[in-house]
């Protein structure tokens, strides 16, 4: 997961104990026989053309162990392939691994690979391959971030060619999402210490995704058509990765025809190009993760859950989305994104209802209002709460002021702070000193929030943060699904635990959840069969241009 906090993913792992039910680890994560052996190609598909995609980022080496940002895991995944990868739906589907099983314990999980996936240098891949790249991620050498991830696995065992187990130390259902790393050539990398996996990694990469890099300089990366990919496609000949310095150059490239896409416009250029740009298609995605005001459970205020809950209905969210995202998000009633597997609607909807709202406040013991508007208790305490946010965003301070706004009207006197990112973290986030503040969350393909929600991922006795729970939050049944949740390995099962999940942080409101940004793509119209996921693009192999527009 990639907080907006920027701070270090820090994986702990629980012992397996659940109360809540269901573990069928004998059932498929994805039954192999709900998956069509081999996608048809689409009928009027023509091989050939160039797709040029734009970035503001600096694209770093594609090999997936040591990918820590979004646009360079894009890379990765035209040049690697992994056992499994994610849909629409963010369920992990066959890829290299034609299907797999698990042990009725959950801790050995059986992947049966397809014979015919080769390596760009014409190389097959094999379980000995898969054996290989997850050894390199649990060597104490290994110079990567990504290790915590994968310290649920013991050992990694090679039955044949084409079989391969992982043996874990216990069921852990985020483990397969995870498992869409993609797969390195033992062959070419056996050579090198581990120790030199960066260098080595800025050899020619090898692997056996859909594209293999041709070239690349400072500012641009040419990917070429694999023509022994395993799978129907790819249709375009060649694509192009091009860096920009900002996003208005890249807004001025895509309107001049120089790129075919651009993931994420800008709110304030949305309108421009739609009105005024004909070649392009726009795909509307909801992102990932969304925005929050995390509220401290252990403050005196905050620890009554009627003023959190009148915080909430003491906004209105909707009105900040029109008004400061100029409508271009959904209010948040919870933690699960609506597009994953795993949301449920099942949740309290906080409509915008301030009356409601000092009706709590009331019951809280705020029941007069001084002369400057503020709720006071029985011993004159004023109801003030300072919210502390990190500078540079135009979004988070109108955001912020939107809030003090709204609270305003029933007597909350909002105190606004904001401060560098390094004291934001240091002083505040990371310390557990603070009554509120306002981040965003991009979220993990899997939904287990241990490390949000979790009493465990919180401060350890020696007041150190040992997850992302900064806020203190602790919830004896939380803690019980969360569990169950990340040992049961069928996403039905999985999906009850997290809509009970869902239900109670919706009521208990360990954060007050305000919107997720709806994020705009645009892909040239001389594209067809583009797949924009929640995530981002999908299946760039089965993308193709027009015939009349082929090369």
């Amino acid at each position: 997961m990639h907080h907006i906090k920027a701070v270090a993913v820090i994986v702990v792992i629980m012992l397996a104990a659940s109360s809540a039910g269901c573990l069928q680890h004998t059932e498929p994560a994805q039954k192999p026989t709900d998956i069509p052996e081999t996608e048809p190609a689409p009928a009027q598909a023509e091989v050939g053309g160039r797709m040029t995609f734009g970035t503001t980022e600096n694209l770093r080496d594609a090999n997936p162990l040591l990918v820590s940002d979004v646009h360079t895991h894009f890379l990765s995944h035209q040049v690697y392939a992994g056992l499994v990868r994610a849909d629409e739906d963010l369920k992990m589907q066959p890829y290299v691994a034609e299907h797999w099983e698990f042990s009725d314990d959950g801790r050995k999980w059986t992947f049966y690979l397809r014979d015919d996936v080769y390596f760009h240098d014409g190389e097959q891949l094999t379980a000995d391959d898969v054996a290989f790249t997850y050894s390199l991620l649990q060597h104490e050498d290994y110079p990567g971030v990504l290790g915590p991830q994968y310290d649920v696995i013991e050992e990694v065992s090679v039955e044949d060619e084409l079989t391969v187990t992982f043996h874990l130390t216990h069921a852990h259902a985020p483990l397969l999402s995870h498992l869409q790393l993609g797969i390195l050539p033992e062959h070419l990398f056996a050579q090198y210490p581990v120790a030199q996996l960066q260098e080595s990694a800025s050899k020619h990469p090898v692997g056996a995704g859909p594209y293999r890099q041709a070239s690349r300089d400072e500012d641009q990366i040419l990917l070429e058509k694999n023509p022994d990919f395993f799978l129907p496609g790819p249709f375009i000949e060649e694509l192009i990765i091009r860096c920009f310095d900002d996003e208005q150059s890249m807004i001025a490239a895509l309107q001049e025809k120089e790129i075919d896409y651009m993931g994420n416009i800008p709110i304030e250029n949305i309108a421009e190009l739609k009105g005024e740009t004909e070649h392009l298609d726009f795909h509307e995605r909801q992102h990932n993760g969304y925005m929050y005001l995390g509220l401290n459970q252990t403050d005196p205020v905050l620890s009554d859950n009627r003023v959190r809950q009148a915080i909430m209905y003491g906004i209105d969210r909707s009105a900040l989305v029109d008004e400061v995202l100029e409508g271009q998000a959904s209010v948040q009633d919870s933690h699960i994104p609506a597009f994953s597997w795993a949301h449920h609607d099942n949740v309290v909807q906080y409509e915008y209802d301030p009356e409601k709202a000092q009706q709590l406040l009331s019951e809280a013991g705020w029941t007069e209002v001084n002369e400057d508007g503020v709720r006071v208790d029985a011993d004159g305490q004023q109801l003030i709460i300072s919210c502390v946010t990190a500078a540079g965003s135009t979004e988070r301070e109108q955001v912020l002021a939107h809030i003090k706004s709204d609270l305003g009207q029933i007597g909350v006197d909002v105190q606004k702070e904001i401060v560098g990112w390094d004291e934001l973290l240091g002083q505040h986030v990371e310390t557990g000193d603070f009554q509120a503040y306002l981040l965003g969350w991009a979220l993990e393909v899997d939904p287990d929030p241990y490390l949000y929600f979790h009493s465990e991922a919180s401060f350890d006795e020696d007041g150190l943060l040992v997850g992302f729970n900064d806020i203190g939050f602790s919830h004896e049944r939380v803690d019980q699904l969360i569990e169950a949740g990340r040992t049961t390995l069928c996403y039905d099962a999985r999906a009850e635990i997290y809509a009970e999940l869902q239900k109670i942080l919706s009521e208990q409101l360990p954060y007050i959840f305000l919107y997720s940004q709806t994020l705009t793509t645009a892909v040239n119209s001389d594209v067809s069969g583009a797949v924009i996921g929640d995530t981002g693009p999908l299946y760039i192999e089965r993308w193709y241009i027009k015939s009349s527009d082929v090369d």
